[in-house]
């Protein structure tokens, strides 16, 4: 019976109404045909032998009436009572013979044909002799009428009668067996129609059992799958029998089969992207610390810039101070210089006064070599500086590329999970744009680097150029000093020397300026320098805070990552 399990549920109840109907057309059929048996049976029996019987039984009491009248026309010598028989014999004659011309046109046998024949002729007799007897006794002559009836009337008529009878007798005869057969035809129609209402009734019941056990064995099978289903079972597999059916519980059975694959594919890349989600988060968190720590690195180098950067305001200055003194120093010089020439009777005085100056030159241009010094070293620690806040810019932009890409993921990992993972969602939405603040306060920084890298560069250079003017300038000192040890054994040439030592003094006194200026713009500089490094300092801060979110965000997202491992743990696959 597999090709019934094969068959539609419609196909099943159309095959299940069609038997029915089939067995109802089937009866209906049998049961038209009998019933039209019967009918004509009954027809036969009315039209051919009950209408026939009537006509011969008719005709009997016509040929009896006939027959009593006769007598008593033969009795009676009353002309009118004789014109009344005669009337009434007429009458009868008459009807007598519309009832045999009516049974003559019936439907009849040969035995009937042969009767009728047989008794024609015997009639034709009784006419012969009746007319007689008649007209005998119409004359009163009823004692001749009398004894011509007996000879010749009474035997014929009693022929004819006889012949009646017998036609009546068949006409009973016939229909006894007419009644016979009808009877063999019911009882054949009965076990007829009781053999196919019981196998009728036999296949329904059986075909009907046979769909209503397959639709309600599958239905249960369904029901328990679904029940186990709804309880988080998956492991459950619908046997392969099933699956091939082809009737709509086979539809059924491979859409479940399809959607139960789906659902523990589903649940397994849930465990699988959760498993993933737990690793990404405390990855997240691991790499928030560690930006964190280099937040605080980057804020306290930019906080010791900024130190050095005042510092080197300060040095800036005193070194403005002292180079100013050192200028004012030189212009003394110049106009003790030019005083010379004119005071020359008082050269041992102002030579001494003028080693004296000269050596305290010679200290002030030590003091200036050494803060110089002292600045070149703070510039080029703080180019330094500016070189390593180079690099933990790049390691922060590095950091917030990967919180960047790394947040894409937890998106993208969030949109897979579905409901589940909107929350998860909006937090790597969330530390995306922490992670391009980042960025952006980063390239922010790296400009602001660049700038007072170049700067630096640029005080560098002036210090450079510095330092070897106020070379120049102690060496100019130095040889004006030994110039003034030889003043006392050289007063003839005091002259030449003056003027030479007057040139050198104005050039050391430009020189002086120009390192004023220099000192003035390194002092700019270091100012600038210490309000960058202030700013950086503050976007370091809020750099700092914001990673502290992202870490916050990715120990939320941890737990998520837990409560989804623990929601999907549920589930038996």
């Amino acid at each position: 019976m597999e090709w019934i399990n094969n068959l539609k549920v419609g196909k099943k109840l159309t095959l299940l109404i069609s038997c029915s109907l089939i067995s109802l057309i089937t009866i209906g059929i049998i049961g038209y045909i009998f019933l039209s048996l019967s009918n004509n049976a009954i027809n036969t029996m009315y039209n051919e032998r009950l209408v026939s019987s009537e006509y011969i039984n008719e005709a009997r009491i016509e040929a009896r009436a006939i027959s009593a009248d006769i007598f008593r026309l033969m009795v009676t010598e009353d002309e009118n009572e004789n014109e009344m028989l005669l009337k009434d014999i007429d009458s009868r004659v008459l009807e007598f013979n519309n009832d045999i011309t009516s049974y003559k046109k019936m439907k009849l046998d040969t035995f009937e044909n042969d009767k009728l024949n047989e008794m024609e002729e015997n009639l034709n007799k009784y006419r012969d002799g009746r007319k007689k007897v008649l007209d005998l006794a119409n004359q009163n002559k009823n004692t001749e009428a009398y004894e011509l009836y007996k000879t010749e009337v009474d035997p014929s008529g009693e022929a004819f009668m006889k012949n009646m009878i017998d036609l009546g007798d068949h006409n009973k005869k016939v229909a006894e067996e007419l009644s016979k057969k009808n009877q063999s035809n019911f009882t054949f129609a009965l076990r007829i129609f009781i053999s196919i209402v019981g196998v009728a009734a036999v296949v329904i019941i059986l075909l009907g059992l046979i769909i209503t056990k397959h639709i309600t064995k599958r239905l249960n099978n369904f029901v328990a799958f679904i029940d186990e289903l709804s309880k988080g079972n998956f492991s459950n597999k619908i046997p392969e029998v099933n699956l091939q059916d082809k009737s709509e519980f086979g539809l059924v059975s491979n859409a479940l089969d399809l959607m139960t694959k789906n659902i523990v594919a589903l649940i397994k890349q849930l465990t699988h992207t959760s498993e993933q989600l737990l690793l990404s988060s405390e990855e997240l968190t691991a790499s928030t610390e560690q930006s964190a720590d280099a937040s605080n690195l980057v804020a306290d180098s930019v906080t010791d810039v900024a130190q050095g950067a005042d510092k080197q305001s300060l040095l800036s200055n005193t070194t403005a101070e002292s180079v100013k003194k050192m200028s004012d120093e030189i212009y003394n010089v110049s106009q003790n210089t030019n005083l010379v020439s004119e005071l020359t009777d008082k050269a041992t005085a102002s030579v001494n006064e003028g080693e004296k100056a000269i050596d305290r030159s010679i200290e002030q241009m030590r003091i200036i070599e050494q803060k110089t010094d002292n600045t070149s070293s703070i510039i080029c620690d703080l180019e330094d500086k500016s070189k390593k806040i180079g690099q933990i810019i790049e390691v922060i932009e590095s950091i917030s590329s990967q919180t960047n890409l790394l947040a894409l993921n937890a998106a993208i990992e969030a949109s897979r999970a579905g409901e589940a993972g909107r929350g998860f969602s909006v937090v790597a939405d969330e530390i995306r744009k922490l992670a391009e603040q980042s960025q952006g306060a980063t390239e922010e920084i790296t400009t602001i680097i660049n700038d007072v890298q170049s700067k630096t560069k640029s005080a560098v250079m002036f210090m450079d150029e510095s330092k070897k003017e106020v070379d120049t300038g102690t060496d100019v000192v130095n040889i004006a000093g030994q110039s003034f040890s030889e003043i006392l054994k050289m007063v003839s040439e005091i002259s030449n020397q003056v003027y030479n030592v007057s040139n050198s003094i104005n050039a050391i006194t430009n020189e002086a300026k120009a390192a004023v200026i220099s000192i003035n713009d390194i002092r700019n500089i270091s100012t600038e320098a210490a309000e960058e490094t202030q700013t950086i300092s503050a976007a370091a801060e809020q750099q700092s805070a914001s990673i502290h979110e992202i870490a916050e965000s990715s120990k939320l997202l941890a737990k998520m990552s837990e409560d989804l491992s623990s929601v999907i743990r549920k589930f038996r696959i």
